[in-house]
């Protein structure tokens, strides 16, 4: 204990006469500091622009046209077997059963190899489906690939992605005011099933404020969306254009912004709704979000400087998402390891970086109980149950449950200097019984 009181005192030293540019250990803490003051204010500017779009009625800017939404787009589900037929046991009649009662054309897009054919499929999924309707990726190794080669086989105008998890709630018939000719993609909003877990418990309230007030409310001030995965309808053509990279580990943000570099617009939407289910375990949260932090650090790399040199970008959507690629992925966690190892340090740091996490830590719990108390009535709104008591017992767990969400993209930092990554399937509850 001794040695290690030594050891940690021999640090602190050379921490504190270490000059960073010139800057003192003080101001160095302070400059931390500023970087989650800028996280959280973005946060901030998220609830007021979700709260503008609530009193808006969500009506939105994304033009007029005269298609029928339901009968010109196909529902398709990216699916790896043979890891989520169980998923697509449940979900796949579910999802069936709405898209003919929608006049909608519904695929399923599956990896295959050479062995495998329509039996094999009716077997896993025990129930029959229309040949025509399953899309065999042979050797297929990425949801990028399925999502390509679906692109290419289906002959309808647009197409909602879903995953093998997801179920469709509605999907309401004023969508199809909202499709102008200009947009790439429509992100929808997700929420997470129920049952009783405490990590259910923790992702499903984190998707709440996500789907209902940082995404609306992003998109409403901030003019930036993009498409997270499941329950995105993309233009069939735009989607052949722009292509999925089999290289991302986030293929469908990278598509998105290379969409908005290319002219083309994201739009977010509240007017489609789709459960779907948290990981399991932590072991498959941790890997989940592993590889999402990894992808955000390729996108870094890859689109950062394209951002700020775009001419198809407002300057405001250039400042987005110079916060969401720089800030929120690489300063942001940086900073805060910054200050929490020097608030183990703390005796010999004056004190100064326990207090400023504390600060930071107020101030996250103060916007989260905004953001609450705002999903509360956009919830009420569209009659969808929730319960508020859970939730505030979110805002007072939140600065904790983000100290390990921001180990995860700390651990993630070889992100910044891998080209690929494997596709992997995150498990399900249904997976694993």
């Amino acid at each position: 204990m001794g040695r290690f009181h030594d050891a940690s005192t021999s640090v602190a030293v050379k921490l504190r006469k270490l000059e960073l540019t010139h800057l003192t250990m003080s101001e160095f803490l302070l400059l931390s500091f500023g970087v989650l003051t800028l996280s959280n204010a973005f946060a901030l500017l998220e609830v007021l622009g979700a709260r503008l779009a609530y009193l808006e009625g969500y009506t939105g800017k994304n033009g007029t046209t005269s298609e029928d939404l339901h009968e010109s787009t196909s529902i398709v589900v990216c699916a790896l077997f043979p890891n989520e037929e169980s998923s697509l046991a449940v979900t796949v009649p579910h999802n069936m059963k709405l898209s003919t009662e929608f006049g909608m054309n519904y695929y399923l897009s599956v990896n295959a190899n050479k062995e495998f054919d329509l039996s094999t499929a009716r077997d896993h999924l025990q129930f029959e489906y229309k040949e025509d309707s399953l899309i065999l990726n042979l050797d297929s190794d990425s949801k990028a690939e399925n999502l390509n080669n679906a692109a290419e086989s289906i002959d309808t105008k647009n197409f909602l992605i879903l995953d093998a998890d997801a179920r469709i709630e509605y999907f309401h018939s004023r969508v199809k005011e909202r499709i102008s000719d200009d947009i790439a993609c429509i992100q929808f909003t997700n929420r997470v099933l129920e049952y009783p877990s405490f990590l259910n418990w923790l992702v499903r309230h984190e998707t709440d404020l996500k789907y209902f007030v940082s995404y609306p409310g992003r998109y409403r001030i901030l003019e930036t969306a993009y498409c997270s995965g499941s329950n995105a309808l993309w233009r069939t053509e735009k989607a052949k254009q722009i292509g999925f990279s089999k290289s991302a580990a986030t293929e469908d943000i990278e598509a998105s912004i290379r969409s908005l570099l290319a002219g083309h617009r994201i739009v977010f939407s509240l007017d489609a709704l789709a459960y779907d289910e948290a990981p399991p375990t932590w072991r498959d949260w941790w890997r989940q979000r592993r590889r999402w932090a990894i992808g955000w650090a390729q996108l870094f790399v890859r689109f950062q400087f394209s951002v700020l040199t775009s001419s198809q970008l407002t300057l405001i959507q250039k400042a987005s998402w110079s916060v969401l690629l720089t800030v929120r992925r690489l300063l942001y966690p940086m900073a805060f390891a910054v200050l929490f190892l020097a608030g183990i340090l703390d005796p010999l740091v004056d004190g100064t970086a326990l207090v400023l996490l504390i600060i930071h830590a107020v101030g996250q719990s103060a916007i989260c109980l905004v953001s609450c108390g705002l999903a509360w009535k956009i919830l009420d709104s569209r009659g969808i149950d929730h319960n508020k008591l859970s939730m505030l017992g979110y805002v007072i767990l939140f600065p904790l449950y983000d100290v390990v969400r921001t180990l995860s993209i700390l651990a993630s930092f070889d992100g910044f200097f891998r080209s690929k990554v494997p596709w992997h399937v995150t498990r399900r509850r249904l997976d694993i019984q």
